[in-house]
């Protein structure tokens, strides 16, 4: 994320959510995620599955107990709702 995004991350987590930890009831604090993550779906037989929708997610790092809840970008305003679909490479 750069410094908007986490800056509006960390405005959402602070207006959405308690000091405390839901795992540990820590107040030791959070971190956020440097970057957001989507999941992946698995195939049959446990393989990667490839395409498909993207949900990108900001996570947070409880600094206690290192138990991390993932939140959506899309609605934390943290990632547009369309986000940029990239093509094939261009032949070289």
């Amino acid at each position: 994320m750069d410094g908007e995004q986490k800056a509006k991350a960390e405005a959402w987590f602070n207006t959405h959510l308690s000091a405390v930890c839901a795992s540990c009831n820590s107040h030791l604090g959070f971190t956020i995620l440097p970057s957001t993550v989507t999941p992946i779906k698995l195939g049959e037989n446990n393989s990667l599955h490839m395409g498909g929708e993207i949900i990108p997610l900001v996570g947070l790092l409880c600094n206690n107990c290192y138990n991390i809840r993932f939140f959506s970008a899309i609605l934390m305003g943290v990632t547009p709702k369309e986000l940029p679909v990239r093509g094939p490479a261009p032949d070289a």
